[in-house]
């Protein structure tokens, strides 16, 4: 049974301290530290959307990154190939991403457990195998280069200061759209089918298609962090729809506490820093990300957010 989570009070508060003061990063931190911020930020969106199917509806996913990265390459490819500006190209973008995952549910939706994973996994690769393959229209393994920062409507967002503005609006709405989700009947109904999905069905519900507004959901708002990242980066390759990428969010997930909502952003910080950290020293960063996995799951089965839950409530009850 997952742990009961300890909620942050007035959430609303805690919303608008985060937006100003991640508003205000630049004026006190160096450009590395915002492009590594940046970097967060997106990994969190992509690792919180994840965690709806994971955390919150039970089922184990290793596709999403073909939404990710479908939404990435259809950015890029719309921005460099149309001269649709960047807002249009945006939003088609994160709907070729959406209907994608629509679609790829409607089959996955027919298995459970371990099949379900699989045929998932199954679909990336073939988004893979496409974009690896179809070299006169995403350039194969050289993938897509030279992305720009093309304005947002009204917006200059060409710069590291100004994309991470852009980065940080788009992102915490989303973040925001998402809880909101998660705290609706909808998202009662996801953790219901989690907890006991046979009860759930006998009491009248459609699980299947709950299940498939889960995978919609999760697809939709992957999109949005790969529609984000192409041009952070500036550059798409086949490397983000291969299979190794597919366990990241996964992890980020186990990390911070797939049970809790603001678990995955605490993963995506720890893993975007030691990523970094690591890296310094050797290019087999996974190696030593993989041991510290193991020991977090050995020792703190609940994620640091659930390590945190657990304290918080240890306390309360100390203070009675």
């Amino acid at each position: 049974m997952p742990p009961k989570p300890q909620n942050f009070k007035n959430p609303i508060i805690w919303f608008f301290v985060s937006l100003v003061v991640l508003w205000a990063a630049p004026l006190f931190l160096p450009t590395f530290y915002i492009y590594l911020i940046t970097e967060i930020l997106i990994v969190s969106l992509f690792a919180v959307s994840t965690n709806v199917l994971l955390g919150f509806t039970g089922l184990l996913s290793f596709g999403q990154v073909a939404f990710f990265g479908s939404s990435a390459y259809a950015v890029s490819l719309l921005i460099k190939g149309t001269s649709l500006p960047f807002a249009a190209s945006f939003f088609l973008s994160v709907g070729i991403s959406t209907l994608a995952a629509l679609i790829i549910g409607l089959f996955c939706m027919r298995l459970r457990g371990f099949y379900f994973a699989i045929l998932t996994l199954a679909f990336s690769q073939i988004f893979f195998v496409v974009v690896y393959k179809w070299t006169s229209l995403t350039g194969g393994d050289d993938g897509i280069v030279g992305i720009p920062k093309k304005p947002f409507l009204f917006f200059d967002i060409n710069g590291a200061d100004a994309y991470y503005h852009f980065v940080m609006f788009v992102v915490m709405v989303s973040l925001a759209l998402l809880y909101l989700i998660i705290r609706s009947p909808l998202g009662e109904v996801l953790q219901a089918i989690r907890d006991n999905s046979e009860r759930t069905e006998f009491l009248g519900l459609q699980v299947r298609n709950y299940r498939l507004a889960s995978f919609v959901i999760a697809g939709t708002f992957g999109g949005v962090a790969g529609a984000l990242f192409a041009p952070f980066q500036g550059i798409v390759t086949p490397e983000l729809l291969h299979w190794s990428h597919s366990a990241e969010p996964l992890m980020i997930s186990l990390l911070g506490g797939m049970y809790f909502f603001f678990g995955p952003i605490a993963g995506a910080v720890i893993f975007v820093f030691i990523k970094e950290w690591i890296t310094g020293f050797t290019e087999y960063w996974m190696f030593w990300y993989g041991l510290l996995l193991m020991l977090l799951i050995m020792y703190l089965p609940g994620g640091i957010m659930g390590f945190v839950s657990e304290h918080l409530k240890r306390g309360k009850d100390d203070s009675r």
